[in-house]
């Protein structure tokens, strides 16, 4: 546990997605003192090696009389998460549609049950009220985000179909996804058969789109990535991937943290992870 009279140039609250990628880039690039907060009591990695030890949180998962997203975490008593069984009586909410979502309070996060699908923005959706004459023009366009997209598509190791670019509704791209395509399962490759030769009709102008079973970016390794394996088909990335391959937030996580993995450069301040420990 850090002493409460440690001092830090920064600390950031919560150990899920951005606050981790916080703490790896303002250590490793900054050169700042990060002290990182999370009410999570238990980390699911050895924290010397880095090594997985996400096994409890399966047995929980397969163990339990429901199955939703968060059923394989725990339910932390002074940290307490929403649930499918409970929304309404977790959130406040003040306008007339309450939020049905959930999210996971432990160290790493929500990442830990996210399906991992990475599709961009179409550029056509920056330019809405020039386009179409509702909601507003973004101030920035898709060639102004690009840059960014690529680099977290390079940091979660995005697996993609590049003949797909550039396709109706599909962005071109300027650089190719960091990962090969997931490879088809056996009911894609059915559905992709049974639709081969169907088209849909716009019925406005009349115009003609084929149908056709194609793969949606996904931060999943197709291939060995990060130290990671390939993903296996487990069919389980909600919620909770069983081999680690789908990117969650203690990659950067443990990037931040000096262990295992890329070396730390030298002179770089520690990350402190502060947690209920």
């Amino acid at each position: 546990m850090t002493e409460v009279n440690d001092r830090f140039d920064v600390a950031i609250v919560g150990a899920g997605l951005v606050g981790s990628l916080m703490a790896d880039r303002l250590s490793r690039q900054q050169g700042l003192s990060v002290l990182l907060i999370d009410a999570g009591d238990t980390l699911y990695f050895d924290p010397q090696s880095g090594a997985d030890r996400r096994q409890p949180l399966l047995d929980r998962f397969y163990e339990a009389p429901y199955k939703t997203p968060n059923s394989p975490y725990p339910n932390l008593p002074w940290a307490p998460s929403p649930d499918e069984t409970a929304l309404n009586r977790y959130y406040v909410t003040m306008g007339p549609l309450p939020f049905q979502s959930t999210y996971t309070r432990i160290v790493g996060g929500t990442t830990y049950h996210w399906l991992g699908l990475c599709p961009r923005f179409d550029p056509a959706s920056f330019r809405e009220q020039t386009l179409y004459g509702v909601n507003v023009d973004w101030p920035l366009q898709y060639d102004d985000l690009d840059p960014w997209y690529f680099d977290a598509e390079r940091e979660m190791g995005v697996a993609g179909d590049m003949s797909l670019q550039g396709q109706i509704g599909i962005p071109p791209r300027s650089r190719p996804f960091p990962l090969p395509p997931i490879p088809q399962s056996y009911s894609d490759k059915v559905a992709a058969q049974a639709v081969s030769g169907l088209v849909w009709r716009d019925r406005d102008s009349d115009e003609a789109f084929p149908i056709s079973i194609t793969s949606t970016p996904s931060a999943r390794n197709s291939v060995p990535y990060q130290g990671r394996p390939a993903c296996s088909g487990s069919a389980n990335c909600i919620p909770i991937c069983p081999t680690g391959a789908k990117y969650d937030a203690t990659v950067p996580l443990k990037r931040a943290l000096g262990i295992g993995g890329d070396a730390a450069p030298s002179g770089r301040k520690p990350v402190v992870l502060l947690r209920r420990a």
